[in-house]
């Protein structure tokens, strides 16, 4: 007996890891035998006092992360309720989502 099959399209893909912002630098790094483990800085790792002196932050900064998201949401918003992207936009930015 054969498993049913379902078709997959991709349409994108993207990512946002240690070792990159995006899909491509991310990929690169894991080719390169990267790591995005390293030592903790910047305010997160002042403020508490943690056993752990390593971590793996996002490569990116959150405000790029943010915005990136941002974009996607309101391609999605654009697409599926026929509103233009520029309205989808001011919507999300507006009620801080």
């Amino acid at each position: 007996m054969t498993a049913p099959t379902t078709d997959v399209v991709v349409t994108g893909y993207g990512a946002t890891t240690p070792l990159g912002g995006d899909a491509a630098s991310t990929w690169e790094a894991l080719l390169a035998g990267k790591s995005g483990v390293r030592t903790s800085t910047g305010e997160f790792a002042e403020r508490f006092d943690l056993p752990v002196k390593i971590s793996a932050q996002l490569a990116a900064e959150p405000t790029d992360t943010i915005e990136m998201l941002v974009t996607a949401t309101t391609r999605r918003l654009a697409t599926s309720t026929g509103i233009d992207s520029g309205s989808s936009t001011f919507s999300i930015r507006t009620r801080g989502l």
